[in-house]
């Protein structure tokens, strides 16, 4: 379910609950064959094929689950990149859920999660335009700076969302 192939014991037992939770009828040694068998998403044929399976065997609230499950595994090392988001995008079309429920889902963990987001701009910009960006959005919420009637703790929080944002651009950029 890592688009990138890494996936930490963290996720694993995310996908051991949420199993656990929905299919505990489930032997142990089953379950545990499914997560290590789907833990890494595949090519994009295989995931249309799997959500037209569930699609005719998974009830709507179902569906809507294994939505904010894959948003939740997305999100659980801090950030949903824009290949995340697009695959659970897509897989959420293929699963029939409404525009409004997956902006409902995205609002609480995909794009707020994105560290490009987070400092507004797009992942093709330069490294100085970063630099940029990131200067011009810690000033908007630096503890001593800020002007926006934002909370002290609102904006404590959001300076560090920003500088962990900047922080993990500037890693992948030096990759």
């Amino acid at each position: 379910m890592r688009l990138d192939g890494n996936y930490s014991s963290e996720t694993k037992k995310i996908l051991f609950d949420f199993l656990e939770k929905n299919f505990s009828k489930v032997s142990a040694s089953k379950r545990n064959k499914l997560i290590n068998d789907h833990l890494f998403v595949g090519p994009q044929p295989f995931i249309r094929m799997a959500c037209e399976q569930l699609k005719t065997l998974a009830t709507h609230g179902s569906k809507f689950e294994i939505i904010r499950l894959l948003y939740e595994i997305a999100t659980f090392d801090d950030f949903a990149g824009t290949k995340e988001n697009n695959t659970i995008q897509k897989i959420a079309k293929y699963l029939e859920i409404s525009a409004e429920e997956l902006r409902t889902l995205k609002e609480k963990f995909g794009r707020i999660n994105d560290p490009y987001a987070v400092l507004e701009i797009e992942e093709t910009i330069s490294v100085a335009k970063v630099k940029a960006a990131y200067r011009k959005v810690v000033l908007k919420y630096h503890p001593d700076k800020r002007k926006d009637k934002v909370s002290t703790e609102d904006a404590n929080r959001k300076f560090r969302e920003v500088k962990k944002a900047f922080e993990m651009i500037m890693k992948k950029i030096d990759k």
